[in-house]
């Protein structure tokens, strides 16, 4: 800032300025002479000089605060003025030329005649100059103390010496009262450090990352000067405390680095791995220490992989299958989508497939030989779902599924033989026959089917002995044999099947007996009419 100079009261032409006694005007003051009571008129009422003292008493105050405000100026000028500096000596020619005119100086002992110099109010773009350099020569103090809170002398010596030349150089010239030149160094000078004040967030990270690197390469001398940089510029920083805090234990983070290094060229891996991870325990920014245990983690994980993938091909090669889908699962777990272990994924889907269609293919083979056909067909059906193309699979399927409709077929006939009393199934039975008899090779199943189809076919068409016995009075009819008339015991030979008899007698209800003929059992019907009406 910019201190008021000393007023100088023995300086030449200096003049003070003395009060002036102001008489105000209005009615005399009680202590002045009066005019006579005998000199006034003796008319009533107020005098002329009563009426009017309001007037006077207001332009009096006015006048009173006029001449105080122009005593208050005249003050101000005068401080002003004495606080001008001196004027500078002359030299060269200009002190020469002034000697003849000290010789010159009136004999009489008359005083010198005095220049007077321009007060600094004349010229209002003066005073705003001089307010603008004093504002800045303010900011430029507050600046120069927040950089000095910022160690600036470490990291910009230079050029906060050549700003602070600039204020140095504004502050000579508002002692010359050069105004407007002082205000445009102080802002030059205000840019200045304004831009050093700028730099320090930069300057900052430059000292943290000097000192990181310096870490990583375990430089403690060089990380100990970045550090201390990055201390004085802003020590309560959290970046900051970290890193000094790294700076500490730089010396056994090197240590353990050194020993798990050497643990690793030895080819103890576990050790190395060990070693590493101490190191990243101590100092989790070490990028050396999280190198190495990730080089040495993929050495040893590349290492279980192979003993893995090995164990899982193996077991595939064998054959057990559960035991390499457990090595194969552990092996996608160390290596998430890695390629061998889809392949063997996929070849061991590829065998247990194989297994199944195999599997089936015994299956169906057994059924054919005990001519289960409709089995066998379910086996090679379950085959083709599993490869389409299977052409073992395809055949047996297309001899199976006929073989297996015509075995029902007769299993059917043959375990409900009524069925072949009626004439259209024995057709249907002589067509299952033929087609039966045309297989080849016939296997001890169908030959025994066959058989036991001819024999029934054969029996259903044998007729059997049935008596009809009746009182012989009663009519007797059989249905889809004809009337039988009267008669008390008669034989007739009937096809295996049912059959219905009526007899109708007159004065007498009817008489209705249904009755079976069995192959080879000769069965006896009685038909009367007995119940009287």
């Amino acid at each position: 800032m910019v201190a008021a100079l000393p007023p100088e009261h023995d300086e030449p032409g200096f003049t003070p300025i003395r009060p002036v006694d102001v008489q105000p005007l209005g009615p005399p003051r009680p202590d002045s002479p009066s005019p006579s009571p005998s000199s006034s008129s003796p008319s009533p009422g107020p005098h002329p000089a009563a009426q009017e003292a309001p007037g006077v008493a207001a332009r009096t105050v006015l006048i009173a605060a006029i001449v105080l405000v122009v005593l208050g100026l005249a003050l101000m000028a005068g401080l002003q003025w004495l606080n001008r500096p001196p004027a500078p000596a002359a030299s060269g020619a200009a002190a020469t030329a002034s000697a003849p005119a000290e010789a010159d100086d009136p004999a009489d002992g008359a005083p010198p005649a005095v220049t007077a110099t321009p007060a600094p109010w004349d010229n209002p773009e003066a005073l705003q100059a001089r307010a603008r350099a004093q504002a800045l020569a303010d900011t430029l103090a507050e600046r120069i103390t927040a950089l000095e809170a910022r160690a600036v002398t470490q990291w910009a010596a230079a050029p906060f010496a050549a700003a602070q030349a600039q204020q140095a150089a504004a502050e000579a010239q508002m002692r010359a009262r050069q105004f407007s030149a002082a205000a445009e160094q102080y802002a030059a000078a205000d840019a200045a450090f304004a831009a050093l004040q700028t730099r320090v967030p930069e300057v900052l990270r430059e000292a943290l990352n000097a000192a990181d690197a310096a870490l990583q390469t375990g430089d403690a001398e060089a990380a100990g000067r970045a550090v201390a940089l990055a201390t004085a510029i802003d020590g309560d920083s959290a970046a900051v405390q970290a890193v000094a805090a790294r700076l500490t234990t730089l010396p056994e983070v090197m240590e353990r680095l050194r020993a798990a290094e050497a643990a690793e060229q030895a080819g103890d891996l576990p050790g190395a791995e060990q070693g590493f991870r101490d190191a990243v325990a101590v100092d989790g920014e070490m990028q050396r220490a999280r190198e190495g245990l990730a080089r040495v983690g993929g050495v040893q994980a590349k290492a279980r992989f192979q003993q893995v993938m090995g164990e899982a091909l193996t077991a595939l090669d064998a054959a057990r299958f559960e035991a390499a889908e457990a090595a194969l699962s552990r092996a996608a777990a160390l290596r998430p989508g890695d390629a061998a272990v889809r392949a063997a994924q996929s070849r061991l889907a590829d065998a247990r497939r194989a297994q199944r269609i195999d599997g089936l293919m015994q299956q169906a083979s057994a059924a054919v030989a005990d001519e289960r056909w409709d089995a066998a067909a379910q086996h090679y059906q379950a085959v083709l779902a599993e490869d389409a193309h299977r052409a073992e699979a395809q055949a047996g399927l297309r001899m199976a599924q006929p073989r297996a409709a015509l075995a029902a077929q007769m299993h059917t006939l043959i375990s409900q033989p009524q069925r072949l009393y009626a004439p259209a199934v024995q057709a249907e039975a002589e067509q299952l026959l033929d087609s039966a008899q045309a297989l080849a090779p016939a296997g001890p199943r169908l030959r025994g089917q066959i058989s036991a189809l001819q024999a029934q076919l054969a029996a259903a068409r044998t007729p059997v002995a049935v008596r009809l016995t009746s009182d012989g009075a009663t009519e007797v009819t059989v249905y889809r044999v004809g009337d039988q008339g009267r008669f008390t015991d008669r034989q007739l030979q009937l096809l295996p099947g049912r059959y219905i008899a009526v007899g109708a007698r007159r004065g007498y209800r009817d008489v209705r007996v249904e009755f079976g003929v069995t192959p080879g059992q000769p069965v006896t019907v009685a038909i009367r009419a007995e119940d009287a009406l």
